[in-house]
């Protein structure tokens, strides 16, 4: 069937192709054939080869009821999307443990029975907590968490197809994790376990997802560098590190820890997955590094630099700040200042995102009268120190609710 009348399909595809993603959810409705490229991997292929792929944001939201809602917001319209919801875990269960159907009324009564009790027990109890989120092949990928415990499930959502689908899971079970996407591979590094006595114990171990065999794989564990030249009896009495930030720098992973009982930055290590090898951090980014890393989302990549939020540098606001790799310094970026204050960042647990795309770097923030903002600053050239202004790209009231997480999906 022809896509578009009196053309080679190869030619409508190129046409249909360099339309904005924001018209997509309307054609998806013009015809079966339609609906089929538009939701196709090879017709957001051809969008790369093309180089018309757009960038959208993805932001998570958590409302007062720990309810979990993903949207999806356009930058160059300012428009919010709500995403389907992710699966539940529990009917994932029910789903897996579910007898096969027998005949006779008395068997699916029984079987609808059991389903109600069940979500009965768990009912408050499904709401997910603990996840993280990381965006890998045009696909949102959210990484464990915890009901009564933690889990080992992964969930991809694809942009194409505008669907949820449960992946491969992982060896094990993981909350509060961190996530970085390099060489097109997933890396769930460190989280948090329950114990028998209802204590929570950090995970030292990695691992990692490929996406084109659906599999994880085991890359090692991570130790606190200080407690490294101690006998092993000390070693195994004293605080394990709990892993607060990953972040893909220079082909390597940058993997930040605190000791478990405080959420001070003590040391860092780095990874190389092409030579499996690791080495400690340099001093002068581990100086830096934010304290309130481990409970935000305040450091990002862009145009190949890590840049972090700085909360120390001024008493009126936050500003940014730039590593640089040879000086092994931390340097404060000559740019506008943050409409965040610095009280807000101390005492507020989700005071802002920051996410990084290539030269753009995202900023959302919750603000004082309900309304949750997404900003956007090209750094094209880091040498340029004049003042950029901060472009608000979409914003949205949501009341009690606020962000946790956000990621750059390019399609």
């Amino acid at each position: 069937m022809e896509l578009l009348p009196g053309l080679p399909n190869e030619l409508a595809c190129q046409i249909l192709a360099r339309v904005p993603r924001s018209y997509h959810s309307s054609l998806v409705l013009v015809c079966t054939s339609w609906n089929r490229l538009f939701k196709s991997r090879d017709f957001y292929r051809l969008r790369k080869q093309l180089a018309v792929t757009e960038e959208w944001l993805y932001i998570l939201m958590k409302d007062a009821d720990d309810q979990l809602v993903w949207y999806a917001v356009d930058p160059e319209t300012g428009r919010w999307m709500r995403l389907p919801p992710m699966l539940n875990p529990i009917e994932e269960k029910l789903a897996q443990a579910q007898v096969a159907p027998q005949q006779g009324s008395n068997s699916r009564c029984l079987q609808a029975y059991g389903r109600w009790i069940i979500r009965k027990i768990f009912g408050n109890r499904t709401r997910l907590k603990g996840c993280s989120a990381a965006a890998l092949d045009g696909c949102l990928f959210v990484v464990g968490g915890c009901l009564r415990a933690e889990l080992n499930s992964v969930w991809r959502y694809d942009a194409c197809t505008k669907e949820w689908t449960s992946v491969c899971t992982m060896a094990t079970p993981r909350a509060f994790c961190q996530t970085a996407c390099l060489h097109n591979k997933l890396y769930a590094v460190g989280g948090l376990q329950l114990g028998g006595d209802d204590a929570v114990y950090p995970l030292q171990s990695i691992e990692v997802y490929d996406p084109t065999t659906n599999q994880w794989s085991p890359v090692g564990t991570f130790y606190c560098a200080r407690t490294d030249v101690l006998p092993a009896t000390m070693r195994a009495k004293m605080p394990k590190p709990m892993a607060t930030t990953v972040v893909s720098y220079n082909d390597q992973l940058c993997l930040f820890h605190s000791l478990h009982s405080r959420y001070v930055n003590v040391r860092g290590q780095l990874y190389r997955p092409l030579s499996h090898t690791w080495s400690k951090i340099p001093r002068g980014m581990v100086l830096g590094w934010p304290a309130h890393q481990s409970t935000t989302q305040s450091s990002a990549v862009v145009n190949g630099e890590i840049v972090a939020l700085d909360s120390t540098s001024s008493l009126d606001g936050v500003s940014l700040k730039l590593y640089d790799s040879q000086a092994d310094e931390w340097k404060i970026l000559c740019i506008k200042q943050l409409p965040i204050s610095v009280l807000d960042v101390i005492h507020s647990e989700y005071p802002c995102l920051i996410a990084g795309f290539m030269s753009k770097l995202y900023l959302v923030l919750k603000q004082s009268n309900g309304d949750v903002v997404a900003l956007r600053a090209d750094f094209s050239n880091f040498s340029d120190c004049d003042v950029r202004d901060w472009e608000t790209t979409a914003i949205k009231k949501f009341g009690s609710a606020k962000p946790v997480a956000c990621q750059v999906v390019d399609i």
